[in-house]
């Protein structure tokens, strides 16, 4: 409990701005407009599509009832608290041992400011997890818990997390859905059954965040629904070479980011050489999260602790995705395809998930 009050006090220090913080009037005030459409009637934003529908359903109900910069301050309470839960209960899953407590009180508070001050300072694409208060906050906040229950081998119940994450921000869902489809298998104790033997542990809760996945996916599929072909086009062309460049696209991002975020990364690598150094062998992972039985043979670096071997898994996930980014455009700048076909892809974000996963993997190393 101390260590969840740490952490929410880290938080609250780093993040405890005046309102409105970053992106916060976009959010509240079509909040607002969404319990309200006499606010701001007329206002082409505003009556735009409905992308982060859950965010307005929850939270965005407290416009109805406060005025805006105090729904804003308890809708900030709320997503701490909850970012905080699932950072520390996440945290603390990786030393815990056969459901014994972690043995370490402050894991949780420490690694949070590692992580922050890692994406801070390291960041490549300007991403950032603790700030406003916005959907994808409330998504890491559940995706952080679902990968807790993964750690303490509670699949379903993870596997749920990940779909209410998805429920709140689709793209923040996604990347942490396909890297944990990818991991549970990678990092399982894969037997002679394979695929099988994965279904029938992962199976049932998967489909659960399949459900999720559409509840997010729904609304910007609507919004584009019946559009032709070219307006789209145009609309990711601006999004990514025009307003979201530092975010979306390689070519457009600071060259001091590149530097910042070279040298976080070559700290990402030696914690990996200095982790296979020095950990223990086999029974230094059979003591923590191992999951499976004695004959299992992880495919991916084995004799590590279990949760250890998950984020630096996501680290290499990230990083692999924001590799694939830049060979989209670069492309393009070669004259290979065009920047508009290039827009089309990049305006999901290839670069977020490697913002955040490898700072997490540096605090946890």
């Amino acid at each position: 409990m101390a260590d969840f009050f740490g952490v929410l006090l880290l938080f609250f220090l780093v993040a405890g701005d005046r309102v409105p913080d970053v992106n916060e009037p976009h959010y509240w005030t079509k909040a607002s407009h969404f319990w309200n459409p006499d606010f701001g009637q007329g206002d082409l934003f505003l009556a735009s599509g409905n992308a982060h529908w859950l965010f307005y359903v929850t939270l965005g109900s407290l416009t109805m009832i406060l005025p805006m910069t105090a729904a804003v301050w308890v809708g900030r309470g709320v997503l701490w608290l909850l970012l905080a839960w699932g950072w520390t209960w996440m945290m603390r899953g990786i030393w815990s041992s056969q459901g014994q407590a972690c043995r370490y009180p402050w894991v949780g508070t420490l690694t949070a400011a590692g992580w922050l001050a890692g994406m801070f300072w390291g960041h490549l694409a300007g991403e950032w997890v603790l700030g406003g208060a916005e959907a994808k906050v409330a998504a890491y906040g559940f995706l952080f818990a679902a990968f807790g229950y993964f750690f303490r081998q509670r699949w379903t119940v993870g596997w749920l997390c990940l779909g209410v994450a998805g429920a709140f921000h689709i793209v923040v869902r996604g990347w942490g859905f396909i890297s944990s489809i990818v991991l549970s298998y990678l990092l399982a104790d894969c037997n002679r059954r394979g695929m099988s033997d994965w279904l029938s542990k992962h199976g049932k809760g998967a489909m659960l965040a399949m459900a999720g996945l559409l509840v997010g996916i729904l609304p910007p599929l609507v919004a584009d629904w019946g559009m032709p072909k070219e307006l789209t086009t145009q609309a990711a062309y601006i999004q990514v070479y025009k307003r979201l460049g530092h975010h979306l696209a390689p070519t457009l991002m600071n060259p001091v980011r590149w530097q910042s975020h070279l040298e976080l990364l070559l700290i990402a690598i030696g914690l990996v050489v200095a982790v296979a150094r020095f950990s223990l062998p086999q029974r230094v992972a059979a003591q923590g999260s191992e999951v499976g039985s004695k004959t299992a043979k992880p495919l991916l670096f084995p004799g590590i602790l279990w949760g250890v071997r998950w984020m630096l898994g996501l680290a290499i996930f990230g990083l692999s995705l924001a590799l694939l980014g830049c060979l989209v455009d670069l492309g393009a700048l070669q004259g290979f395809w065009t920047q508009e076909s290039s827009a089309r892809i990049l305006k999901y974000y290839w670069f977020r998930w490697n913002d955040v996963a490898i700072p997490i993997w540096v605090a946890t190393a």
